[in-house]
């Protein structure tokens, strides 16, 4: 039996709290078969594994977010750090605080969508060719600095990324979250700059305000900021 289906159908009036398990204490995706020997365990929508999961869904709900916006975005990576993550990407164009604004709205109608996340596996070959075809350098430059011969790709509403999971099972979970900053970065060493992103999930909704609030009274009090307003 799948997660997903001991979930739903045995655990059916707690399927609503969880966002994945533990099989052997290993997080697993939801299509996971669970052998009859292994040890389960369901992760708790308000555990810190749980947070784990969400805020790397958050991640690439920005990314669908930023491709959405821009078209013909390429992205590089977006991990997650902390209570924070960020992702780096090339569109070829500066990014501002409209932008920012704009990306994070879109972000929220795809959460109200509720959309499901979908695996699938790919091959290297294909995969790779997929990318050539895209002329996606940076993702090129990934698989074949890896050993795999199967690679993950998730589909989140009109994107397909890279990644080996896991994530939640459908968008509306991912509520908690805040774009905080944006920001250029060099590329590998080169004179290559794509913009990143920053944003942060919390799974707590006075936890983010009050993590949120006291971010801001910091930038407001950092007193190199106030002496450059000064001068």
């Amino acid at each position: 039996l799948s997660f997903l289906y001991i979930a739903k159908f045995i655990l059916v009036n707690s399927y609503r709290f969880f966002i994945s398990a533990k099989v052997n204490g290993n997080i697993v995706n939801w299509d996971y078969i669970v052998d009859i020997n292994s040890l389960y365990q369901n992760i708790n929508i308000d555990s810190n594994d749980a947070a784990v999961i969400m805020r790397h869904s958050s991640c690439h709900l920005l990314s669908n977010s930023i491709r959405i916006l821009y078209n013909k975005s390429i992205f590089n990576i977006g991990p997650c750090i902390g209570n924070y993550y960020y992702y780096d990407f090339d569109i070829n164009a500066e990014i501002n605080l409209c932008d920012l604004i704009n990306i994070e709205n879109i972000m929220i109608k795809l959460v109200d969508m509720d959309f499901v996340i979908f695996e699938s596996k790919i091959d290297r070959f294909s995969l790779l060719l997929n990318y050539v075809l895209k002329d996606d350098f940076y993702k090129i430059h990934i698989i074949k600095n890896t050993i795999l011969n199967t690679f993950s790709l998730y589909k989140h509403y009109i994107f397909f990324d890279l990644c080996k999971g896991p994530h939640v099972l459908n968008s509306g979970k991912l509520v908690n979250f805040r774009l905080l900053k944006f920001s250029k970065v060099v590329y590998d060493s080169t004179l290559c700059f794509l913009n990143r992103i920053y944003g942060v999930f919390i799974n707590n909704d006075s936890d983010l305000y009050s993590f949120v609030n006291n971010l801001l009274n910091k930038n407001l009090n950092d007193h190199r900021k106030i002496g450059r307003n000064l001068n």
